[in-house]
């Protein structure tokens, strides 16, 4: 920007002609010439719009409108942790983003409106809770006043409601959810006959078309209430007065769990800290202990074909577990004496594997997680936990490193049949083509940053290894 001290410098010196002209130094910001704004004002002004507005939401957004009462600084958006999809990642898969059956929170008000059975169904579902709660709804307001603000500083983006009509609509979607979630559990907790009740053809709670729909909506990165809230809701209104009555009453993880069919161990052991949200708590569900990397991520420069050709193994391992893994196994001896590899041997004479099992150890194995290759479910899920980790996760988004890693393996439809062939697909999609488009859509505008992987060492002989040294390792040392 064009300093006053340059100028008035100049005009000291009697350069008055010159004083607008000569910069000072630092200067690095300018007016666009008149010249060039007669143009084309218009793209001016959206190239700034562009440029600005982004930066000028995050400002303006209600992260930094109030300020801490004990020091007066603006509070941060710490609890940030529902965004809306950047456009990029919109426009790859539109569907994959937008509810259809039900909209919780504020971001698709148009969806909301659209859906009139359903907010009448919420209001239902509101008056059951309280009958089991034994409260009234104004008991519900007041305990969702309390914490407005800090469900508000929850969301990315700022949005035009009225604190009344905010509350009363986080009301009816966290009800909605907790009282959906108790009933699927009084119903899979119980014998039923289905002929014997009446409820079977329309209750969203025991329906399962109509359950699977709401359970896809409810993965949904930008229709979302955070987790914090209905957990409190739960735990004030349900598991504190039916407990209080002598009843076994599980908590809303547990509740969350068998809703969405994870298996609560595993979640309790993956989880490292608060959950989110909903599709945060997928993402946890399917985490291990680490997907193993090593080193700067770089373009795998060989296809799946390739490399079982110059003797890696691929093995699918069930996806039962609910955990991504990605493991490679890799004799030590190998790397010293690369020509005692028994891909090639065991390839030709499989039943050898019986015979003589030493040699299967001499073979070096990349094992993956299967998943199944569909439209539907699988490609909504994974696209919306993938958005996640680039919003939220971004130095550190596993998901997204893992499909990558798939990505790169696949080059054509030979590297879909050997991988369907090794269990480490399951292609629901009926061609190999269908699935190639699939996955290399998935990764569509995902974005890693340079440097996000650490270094380690293998944990155990024949232990983990990172996809990269995995595959320097058939760079640089041929398999005879």
């Amino acid at each position: 920007m064009a300093s006053l001290v340059a100028n008035d410098f100049a005009a000291n010196q009697g350069n008055d002609q010159w004083a607008i002209d000569i910069p000072c130094k630092d200067c690095c910001i300018y007016r666009v010439p008149t010249k060039l704004r007669k143009i084309n004002a218009a793209i001016s002004h959206m190239v700034l719009a562009s440029i600005a507005m982004p930066y000028f939401t995050v400002l303006a957004g209600p992260f930094w409108e109030t300020e801490c009462k004990e020091c007066g600084n603006p509070i941060p958006c710490k609890h940030c942790c529902i965004y809306k999809v950047s456009k990029k990642l919109r426009n790859v898969s539109p569907e994959a983003y937008t509810p259809n059956a039900v909209a919780i929170g504020p971001f698709h008000p148009l969806v909301r409106k659209g859906c009139p059975t359903l907010e009448r169904l919420k209001r239902r579902y509101l008056m059951s809770f309280c009958n089991l709660a034994r409260k009234k709804e104004k008991d519900l307001t007041e305990f969702i006043k309390e914490r407005i603000d800090k469900i508000r500083y929850c969301y990315s983006e700022s949005f035009d409601l009225s604190d009344d009509a905010f509350v009363e609509m986080i009301v009816h979607d966290a009800v909605f959810i907790v009282e959906l979630f108790w009933r699927y559990h009084s119903w899979t907790t119980q014998d039923h006959c289905r002929e014997e009740c009446p409820e079977v053809p329309y209750d969203l709670s025991v329906n399962p078309c109509r359950r699977n729909n709401i359970k896809e909506d409810l993965l949904l990165l930008e229709n979302h209430l955070p987790y914090f809230i209905l957990e409190e809701l739960y735990s004030k209104f349900v598991f504190k007065v039916l407990g209080e009555q002598g009843q076994c009453v599980p908590n809303f993880l547990m509740l969350a769990c068998n809703f969405f069919k994870l298996d609560y161990q595993q979640v309790r052991a993956n989880k490292k800290g608060i959950i989110l949200h909903f599709t945060d708590l997928m993402r946890t569900a399917y985490l291990c202990d680490g997907i193993p990397i090593i080193g700067k991520f770089e373009p795998i420069l060989y296809n799946a074909t390739k490399l079982n050709e110059a003797g890696l193994e691929f093995k699918g391992k069930s996806l039962g577990e609910k955990n991504l893994k990605l493991v490679f196994h890799h004799p030590k001896i190998l790397e010293r004496l690369p020509c005692l590899n028994s891909t090639a041997l065991l390839s030709c004479l499989p039943c050898l594997k019986n015979n003589i099992p030493c040699l299967e150890s001499l073979q070096p194995c990349l094992e993956l997680s299967n998943f199944v290759a569909e439209k539907g479910i699988f490609e909504s899920l994974w696209r919306n936990i993938m958005a996640l980790e680039q919003c939220h996760y971004p130095f550190n988004p596993l998901i997204c490193k893992y499909f990558l890693i798939v990505d790169h393996l696949i080059v054509n439809e030979k590297d879909v049949d050997l991988l369907v062939d090794k269990k480490v697909i399951v292609n629901g999609l009926g061609t190999n083509e269908g699935a190639s488009q699939l996955i290399k859509k998935l990764c569509d505008q995902i974005v890693l940053p340079e440097q996000i992987f650490e270094r380690s060492k293998t944990t155990q002989e024949g232990g983990e290894l990172g996809f990269i040294k995995l595959f320097f390792l058939f760079l640089l040392n041929p398999i005879c």
